[in-house]
């Protein structure tokens, strides 16, 4: 892998995470799932992936542990 491919990659991996954390603040401020579904819509169409990503992990997250266990780091399995 070169060193481009290599930032691309991280740059893709930090955009996940940045809306995975997104998603899960709106979920522990009380926003409902079905926002997040409306914003999975509108990126979809817009053809971005890592926003996709990102939301698609907070909602499994949320549809299968607690708030509680979300922040304290606990992996989905």
């Amino acid at each position: 892998m070169t060193k481009e491919e290599l930032l691309r990659q991280l740059d893709r991996e930090e955009r996940i995470s940045e809306f995975y954390y997104l998603a899960i603040n709106d979920i522990d401020r009380g926003h409902p799932i079905q926002e997040l579904y409306n914003a999975l819509k509108l990126y979809e169409a817009e053809e971005d992936y890592e926003a996709c990503a990102g939301i698609k992990k907070a909602i499994k997250e949320a549809e299968h542990k607690t708030l509680k266990d979300i922040k304290h780091g606990n992996r989905f399995d």
